[in-house]
């Protein structure tokens, strides 16, 4: 009797061993889309942490699942570390095979970082790489027409607002008005006055209270000494 409970003692042991292995064993093997479906739900509740954690398991399974990689980038930058994430961003832009929005995107992410390191130049660079890739994409336009606006880049920002303006149908009014100043500006600065004034009377069309395009308008006349069209 005895020798009959231990063997079933025996038996129940090695079941819930095998059960514990093969537990593991699951765990272990899981597929890296199971470690990437794992890291964006931590990343929406924030336990970046623990994303970084699942992403990085995704990869060791299968390296060439692009998205975790791009996904382990931005989650190193939500920690603070830009430098890694920036690394991991860059090398993934000359990976060959990348769909164009792919890559747009990953550029874009690679621009976010730079900005952190304070390297906006070659932030701009990545953004207009991004608009290279993927030209209908209207949050890379958005992002360049910054970007160049902020450069100075002033003739090529108006270029990525007009295809803002024709791809997502939006009125960027303001925005057009605040470049044709800056514009007209250059123009005037440059003994261009006539050319100047055409730029800033279109940017009152489109921002009628634009009120720097105005001032620089009877400053223009003034410049030429043309004192009573500037008081006008």
């Amino acid at each position: 009797m005895t020798s009959f409970l231990s063997l079933i003692m025996l038996a129940i042991v090695a079941a819930a061993l095998y059960v514990l292995y093969r537990m593991f064993e699951n765990r272990s093997s899981r597929p890296s889309h199971d470690h990437y479906v794992d890291g964006l739900d931590a990343m929406v509740r924030k336990d970046y942490r623990e994303a970084a954690q699942c992403f990085r398991q995704a990869v060791e399974a299968d390296s060439d699942h692009v998205l975790a990689y791009e996904k382990l980038g931005n989650v190193y930058r939500e920690l603070g570390d830009i430098r890694r994430a920036a690394k991991i961003h860059r090398d993934l832009t000359v990976r060959a095979g990348l769909a164009p929005d792919q890559l747009a995107r990953i550029q874009l992410s690679l621009c976010d970082d730079l900005l952190l390191l304070d390297r906006p130049e070659e932030a701009r660079q990545a953004a207009e790489k991004a608009a290279q890739a993927d030209r209908r994409n209207i949050t890379v336009q958005l992002r360049l027409l910054e970007l160049n606006e902020s450069a100075g880049r002033l003739e090529e920002a108006m270029a990525a607002l007009k295809r803002v303006e024709t791809l997502g149908q939006q009125d960027l009014k303001e925005t057009r008005a605040r470049l044709k100043v800056g514009l007209a500006l250059l123009q005037i600065q440059t003994n261009k006055g006539r050319a100047g004034r055409v730029l800033l009377k279109e940017a009152l069309k489109d921002h009628p209270r634009c009120f720097k395009a105005m001032l620089l308008i009877g400053d223009s006349y003034q410049i030429e000494g043309r004192i009573e069209d500037a008081l006008q």
